[in-house]
């Protein structure tokens, strides 16, 4: 992911809009990236990257951190 974000891709265009890649591992770049750049070859102007953790349990209170 590091490698990713710190490369710069001035071949790839940029399209108007966001686009919104899930991952379960924030140091791996999602593979919907790379198929979105594989078959669309262009990328978003906003890339966000979410990374969600789920917990087994029930359910979880929210806590402000």
């Amino acid at each position: 992911m590091a490698a990713f974000l710190s490369g710069s891709h001035p071949d790839i265009p940029r399209v108007a809009g966001t686009a919104v890649y899930l991952t379960a591992d924030p140091t791996m770049v999602p593979s919907a990236l790379f198929h979105n750049l594989k078959h669309f070859k262009v990328l978003h102007e906003r890339t966000l990257f979410l990374h969600v953790v789920t917990a087994d349990v029930p359910y979880m209170k929210w806590r402000n951190a």
